[in-house]
Order: C-alpha cells, then structure tokens, then sequence
C-alpha cells in the first residue's frame, strides 16, 4: 500500500571515507574494547523546499584506544514544503538523519569488515535523534 510522505530523500551519496588502522593498539583476546564515536549532523537551505543533510561518524583511535580511526559522512538531498516553518523544521532535523543513520551505520561494518586486522565494528543501533537532542550542540542550520 503506497503512503505520501511529506519529506522526500531525493538523493543521497557517500562524501568521505577514511579509515586508518591503529598499528599500536593491542587488546587480549576476549577483552572488551570501548569505542566511543562522535556523530555531527549538518543541515543547509538550498531553497524553501529543499536542504542538504549530512551526517557523519567519527571514531579517533587514540581515544579510549581504538584499534583503528574512522570518519565516514553520508549526505541526503531532502525535499519537504516550506521546511522552515516552525511546525516542520523539527521533521526535517529529526527524520533526516533517521534516515540517514542505517546507511552511515551500514559503511563503519562494510569498512571495518573488509580490513584484515581487526575485527568487524558494528555501531549499536541507537535513536540518533535522541542522541542529538541530548547533545543540541552538534547541529548546526546553515544558510
């Protein structure tokens, strides 16, 4: 059954990848190994209908000792009427990087799995918009 959304992703692309690993980093088998990424979203006007997204991921190896550095950023083009209003600016910060979450968490495993290394890194499954409305100061809106 077809359903009409109001918000539209009608692009999306991959914008970096980098991925160093951490030749220093040792851990004794079984070990648990704490990983602590950061995540920035961004969001800019194109017009009153349109905005770019972008989300990305960033793991440093030097903190908390990671066996590698990652930085990954996803970016959507989203189409939503008069998105700045008031009532619809809170979809389009919140949904669009729902959105854009499964395929940013997808690449850290693509790319974690296909190095010889380490083991493979799967992100948990988080609510991403929770996560940034506990941190408010990662989003920005650009003009």
């Amino acid at each position: 059954m077809p359903t009409n959304s109001i918000l539209k992703l009608n692009k999306y692309s991959v914008k970096n990848i980098n991925y160093e690993i951490n030749t220093d980093f040792y851990a004794e088998p079984g070990a648990q190994i704490n990983i602590a990424p950061t995540f920035t979203r961004n969001i800019t006007k194109i017009d009153n209908n349109n905005a770019i997204v972008s989300l990305s991921i960033k793991i440093n190896k030097t903190k908390g000792n990671a066996p590698f550095s990652i930085n990954i950023e996803v970016e959507g083009r989203f189409e939503l009427d008069n998105w700045e209003n008031p009532d619809l600016i809170q979809l389009m910060e919140d949904n669009t990087i729902a959105i854009l979450f499964p395929y940013l968490r997808s690449l850290v495993t693509m790319v974690t799995s296909n190095t010889s290394s380490t083991q493979p890194y799967i992100l948990p499954i988080i609510n991403i918009t929770a996560l940034f409305k506990k941190n408010s100061s990662n989003k920005d809106i650009n003009n």
